[in-house]
């Protein structure tokens, strides 16, 4: 795939809120898509029920942005829950890197996951770090994104962002790296 970015993929953004479900605590689909919209967000679409939203947006302040729409969904569910927005056109290059391809041993895994924070993940332990169970394996850390794959052990699972927040003492959002690929590809049939 061509890396090569146009002006448009450039103004395409993908949030992903932390700790919240469609549908549960008053938020519905329709009302997250309207904060989006309020807060000057364009051709808002919302993916499955985990908080996952595309946007075009034409500001130069992420962060605000940012704060603006964690600011209205605690209106609507009553507690902050962060907001981590990434450009298409840089999700669409850490596809590029493959970083699951490289690093760990796919042998046995149920999820590959992507934690995001807001901020680069400063850490001090090495990698891979494993959970007690050794049921996820956090095995590369760039930027402001850390690489996990999870196994099932007795028929479950935990996620890296557990271990990423107790260790580090900062708020992640997880996701399954399918859903990630799944974004991109549906944006990329849409441009």
């Amino acid at each position: 795939m061509d890396t090569h970015t146009t002006e448009i993929e450039r103004m395409i953004y993908i949030a992903f809120v932390r700790n919240i479900m469609i549908g549960r605590e008053g938020l519905l689909q329709k009302s997250l898509i309207t904060i989006f919209e309020r807060a000057g967000c364009e051709n808002v679409k919302s993916y499955l029920s985990t908080g996952n939203v595309s946007f075009n947006y034409f500001g130069d302040n992420i962060q605000l942005l940012a704060a603006i729409l964690e600011s209205e969904i605690q209106k609507i569910i009553g507690r902050k829950e962060d907001v981590f927005i990434r450009e298409l056109a840089y999700l669409m290059s850490i596809k590029d890197n493959n970083y699951f391809s490289v690093g760990t041993t796919l042998e046995n895994v149920y999820e590959r996951c992507i934690t995001f924070a807001a901020d680069k993940i400063k850490y001090s332990f090495f990698l891979p770090l494993y959970s007690k169970r050794k049921d996820v394996e956090l095995f590369k850390i760039v930027d402001s994104e850390a690489y996990s794959v999870t196994r099932l052990i007795d028929g479950r699972t935990s996620s890296a962002g557990k271990i990423i927040e107790k260790e580090l003492d900062i708020r992640v959002t997880t996701r399954n790296w399918n859903t990630i690929e799944k974004i991109i590809d549906k944006l990329n049939t849409n441009n």
